[in-house]
């Protein structure tokens, strides 16, 4: 068995994130922005004051937990690595 070039590995962590029912997307300030419209303020407002590394699980977890509580509900989202 010869190998032709270099093999790189790299592990990773993603965040993922799902409204009642809907699909997961991935854990962005994009996709959060795009899926609450409506809270578009306060979202941008919670990005001013708070860096969000999306490849830290603290930061996510954090951001999540704001997320449930702009839509009145209790933080256990549907997060998933």
């Amino acid at each position: 068995l010869e190998i032709a070039s270099d093999i790189v590995f790299q592990k990773t962590e993603e965040y993922f994130f799902s409204m009642a029912g809907s699909d997961f997307v991935k854990f962005s300030k994009k996709n959060i922005l795009w899926i609450l419209p409506g809270k578009e303020a306060e979202i941008k407002n919670y990005f001013k004051t708070n860096y969000i590394d999306f490849e830290s699980k603290e930061d996510v977890l954090n951001l999540a937990g704001f997320v449930s509580n702009l839509l009145g509900k209790n933080p256990n989202h549907n997060l998933k690595r």
